[in-house]
């Protein structure tokens, strides 16, 4: 360095820097950059996490079953003789109807059902089958009542009995859902062999079908409901139209039917369920027509759901509802508008109302 006409050298110190920056210059020219140098030696790492969805009939980490799928597990798998295994709506292993027919770990039958260790007669027929939650399954055979069992919240039932005679019976199923719609009946002949449980599986009754109204002004909706096992897809064929919907968590299902291009006339129309590779029987057929004016049923499942009892489940209920919403009410209030009488009017009785609204 020339100063004052002498030359001069930069301290050892700083001649290093100096050459240091004159390097890094260099590089940060020949490689686009000290960034980009240092960012060629990063990994960026992206993690998904994706939490499990229960209720899509997906098995997925974390879930024993989904809906429908029960991941190829029967009863057997879980230490059970027999029985009807479940999905729980927590997507766990339902095993209430899961027993062993000679004790271990199953415990024997369910106590919910008929108990019947015969010491004498142990010709016994066993009926394991689909119908709805909450719901009721009689059973005659050869034309006698044997009873009834109540369906669990999947609607699974399980009935055993013990016969007098082994020879071919035969077997009428007759379902009742909560709301006092019922199946069509269910035949079948078994043949019981003495001494023997003779097993009868994979019966799945038909869905319950009803309607508000018998006739129809033409251009006006109706509404049909019933009820199946949760989550089954439910057919339904009305006039000309083929329509499915899918059953709720308590296998409510509802179709809103546009009579808009219907012809006037009477028509009949009947649903069908699918469920776990099952196909139920077609329900009983309801009968409407399309016209010229409505006709309510006077005797509705909907009882109870009309708040102001004029055969309709409308604006007006809903309106009833919204001035009770978490109000305080005497208990004769509440008999009247909490529609799942669990002591409070939320947002269950409003889903409650909807599924029976007509509008």
């Amino acid at each position: 360095m020339r100063i004052n006409g002498h030359i001069h050298k930069l301290p050892v110190l700083w001649r290093v820097v100096v050459i240091v920056l004159l390097v890094a210059l260099v590089f940060y020219i020949e490689n686009g950059g000290f960034i980009s140098y240092l960012n060629s030696e990063t990994v960026n790492t992206q993690v998904t996490i994706s939490e499990s969805e229960c209720g899509n009939n997906i098995v997925e980490p974390g879930e024993e079953c989904d809906g429908d799928d029960l991941n190829e597990y029967t009863c057997s798998n879980l230490g059970y003789t027999r029985g009807i295994l479940s999905c729980t709506q927590q997507c766990e292993f339902n095993t209430n109807l899961c027993f062993n027919t000679s004790g271990g770990g199953g415990g024997g039958y369910p106590s919910q059902l008929p108990q019947l260790p015969l010491a004498d007669e142990d010709t016994i027929i066993e009926i394991h089958g689909w119908a709805y939650p909450e719901g009721v399954v009689t059973v005659y055979v050869d034309g006698e009542r044997q009873g009834t069992v109540t369906t669990e919240e999947n609607g699974a039932f399980l009935a055993s009995y013990a016969l007098d005679t082994p020879e071919r019976h035969r077997i009428v199923l007759l379902a009742t859902d909560n709301k006092k719609g019922n199946s069509s009946s269910y035949g079948f002949s078994a043949h019981v062999i003495e001494d023997t449980t003779t097993l009868v599986q994979n019966i799945f009754l038909s869905p319950t079908i009803v309607s508000m109204k018998r006739a129809v002004t033409k251009g006006n909706p109706i509404t049909f409901f019933g009820q199946t096992v949760p989550s089954a897809r439910v057919d339904i064929v009305v006039a000309d139209k083929e329509a499915s919907v899918i059953a709720d968590g308590q296998g409510r299902w509802v179709y809103v039917y546009d009579t808009s291009t219907t012809e006037k006339s009477s028509y009949t129309t009947q649903v069908q369920a699918f469920h776990q590779g099952l196909i139920s029987e077609f329900s009983q057929p309801y009968q409407f027509s399309v016209g010229d004016r409505d006709e309510v049923v006077e005797d509705t499942p909907a009882e109870g759901i009309d708040l102001n009892e004029d055969k309709e489940v409308n604006l007006i209920d809903f309106s009833i509802l919204v001035y009770w919403y978490q109000r305080p009410a005497a208990p004769e209030v509440l008999a009247r508008v909490d529609l799942n009488h669990d002591g409070v009017v939320d947002l269950v009785d409003f889903s409650i109302l909807a599924f029976y609204w007509t509008g």
